[in-house]
């Protein structure tokens, strides 16, 4: 128990700096989105915490949970920012984790293995990546595998009054991932729990579950959102054709798509995958000898339960034709638990190896086997692809990043160094260290990119520097759009805090025009060629500004 004790603090430690640095340190434009995050503001500053607006319009894209904890916060600070935008989501990221750890452990019977999978996970890019953005993403996967565990845990629990406790958490974490992105968080988990017990050949488990005490949690979490909103839009069939308005679905993809996302966005890890897959289908493994004696764990059946995982989410999300590298993101933990299984398996089996040979005993049986073969072409493979970044990094940097060569420098002479330690000293043990110092570059190079991208935001962020420009001319006069497209309101009303009425014909310009209170016009260049000669004749203040590339006027009835 210390061992685990110690290895989960450390675990922690390490997720929460790699989490955490710079959370805030960049706008949400750079490389993210402003939009959930302008959601949570208009929320938060008008009060409703049923109908969700953007830009003042109805917005019913996605439930309201995620916009609930980036509100909630903002509520009580006064302001958006955007740390308190990633907040859940790196939060999330920190305790999914966490739970893979105490999955991976569960699992295969073993803290190691636990520990080595959250680590994976940890330096997975894409996992990595969506725990700093501001996006239901990792929300929902932090949902999904906390319900998955919590099924698991229920399903292996002999203790009736506890199977039952852990069965209806089960429900409310269904639930929940149901709040933040829809019934993709209910039909995932259920379907991926089925399909564990069809192989286990256990539908009698499923048949005896307490569904009414499950589907009274459930309701409870989920129904009472949807009727407060049918209520306030005034019933059903209004509620109805405001989703329908909704343009949900739009990217098409083909049926192989997520076959070449996966392995890219599994980087660095996926090139571990096929030695996983060997090793699940190992025959040694499976029924036993020596392998089963060093590591009598590994032998369960339950370590098909990610797979199971990985392969019903590639064939449920693979079936619509829409389709995003992202919705994938709940299957990386699975990929995580396959991978680290694996490792924990290889270092036991050849910590075990070393020690019988130390005592001079015969270690015929522990030879090496195809898996260790594997294992050694991935690892091989891994670090010439490390060493070829360790070599082309200090290069990009210099041309993109010059202020980060030196430590970009330092940083690939060590890691060189470590590799070349592993080639040339026997005695040194390839795959823990290999691990190792994978996992370490992988985790630092992370924190360099967060770094970098830091950085850059000072002198590239569009949006907040067209707000900027605004906010001198218009100080607390009225602001309005004039047809402007939704890509420049969104972040005029999120870095100036307001909501920009949006003019829709050239009557209302003149309206605005010739108020008696000073009305600033904020519009498209070309927009503004075509008003009427009449129209251009009474404005008295006119400003170009800019946002990207792009030309806007700001146009008033007032002298500035």
């Amino acid at each position: 128990m210390k061992q685990e004790r110690v290895l989960l603090l450390f675990l922690i430690l390490i997720s929460f700096i790699s989490l955490f640095f710079k959370l805030g340190g960049r706008s949400l434009e750079n490389r993210d989105r402003i939009l959930y995050a302008e959601v949570a503001r208009e929320m938060a500053q008008s009060g409703d915490w049923i109908v969700m607006r953007h830009n003042g319009e109805i917005y019913l894209h996605k439930p309201p949970l995620f916009f609930w904890f980036v509100a909630i916060p903002a509520h009580i600070y006064g302001a958006v920012t955007p740390f308190i935008a990633r907040l859940p989501s790196a939060v999330s990221a920190l305790l999914g984790i966490v739970v893979i750890f105490f999955f991976g452990k569960q699992i295969y019977r073993s803290t190691g293995a636990g520990f080595l999978s959250s680590l994976i996970l940890l330096s997975c890019y894409e996992f990595s990546w969506h725990a700093r953005a501001a996006q239901t993403d990792m929300l929902l996967c932090f949902f999904i595998v906390l319900s998955l565990f919590l099924f698991y845990t229920s399903y292996n629990t002999q203790n009736e009054r506890k199977r039952l406790l852990y069965f209806l958490l089960f429900c409310a974490s269904a639930g929940l991932a149901v709040m933040v992105k829809g019934p993709t968080g209910f039909i995932i988990p259920v379907s991926i729990a089925i399909a564990f017990l069809v192989y286990k050949k256990d539908l009698k488990a499923f048949c005896k579950l307490p569904y009414l005490f499950g589907i009274i949690v459930f309701a409870s979490i989920v129904l009472p959102w949807p009727i407060l909103l049918c209520k306030k839009l005034g019933g059903f069939a209004i509620t109805l054709s405001e989703l329908q308005e909704a343009d949900i679905f739009t990217r098409r993809e083909p049926l192989y798509f997520y076959l070449i996302e996966v392995p890219k966005r599994f980087f660095p890890w996926s090139v571990f995958l096929p030695a996983a897959f060997f090793y699940l289908f190992s025959k040694s493994r499976r029924e036993g000898g020596t392998d089963k004696r060093v590591c009598p764990w590994h032998s369960n059946k339950d370590s098909y339960f990610p797979l199971i995982w990985f392969g019903i989410m590639l064939v449920i999300l693979s079936i619509p034709k829409t389709k995003n590298a992202r919705y994938m993101l709940p299957a990386y933990p699975a990929l995580a638990l396959m991978v680290g299984g694996m490792w924990d398996y290889v270092l036991r089996l050849k910590a075990e190896g070393d020690r019988l040979k130390g005592k001079g005993s015969s270690a015929l049986s522990l030879k090496p086997s195809a898996l260790g073969l594997w294992m050694n072409i991935s690892s091989i493979a891994s670090l010439i692809i490390l060493l070829i970044v360790l070599v082309a990094a200090p290069v990009f940097f210099l041309f993109k990043y010059q202020y980060l060569f030196p430590i970009t420098v330092c940083i690939s002479i060590i890691f060189l160094c470590a590799i070349l330690l592993l080639y040339y000293y026997k005695r040194a043990k390839l795959h823990r260290w290999s691990f190792a110092v994978i996992t370490a570059f992988y985790i630092i190079a992370q924190l360099i990119h967060v770094h970098a991208l830091s950085v850059e935001d000072v002198h590239h962020s569009p949006g907040r520097e067209l707000a900027r420009n605004v906010s001198t001319y218009v100080k607390e006069d009225e602001l309005q759009a004039y047809n402007l497209p939704v890509k420049y309101t969104e972040p005029l009303n999120f870095y100036m805090n307001r909501v920009l009425p949006t003019l829709k014909k050239k009557e209302d310009i003149h309206r605005a025009l010739t108020s008696s209170k000073p009305i600033y016009l904020i519009m498209q260049i070309s927009d503004y060629q075509s008003l009427d000669e009449n129209l251009k004749a009474m404005v008295k203040f006119e400003k170009e500004v800019f946002y990207k590339d792009e030309h806007l006027i700001l146009i008033s009835n007032s002298p500035f």
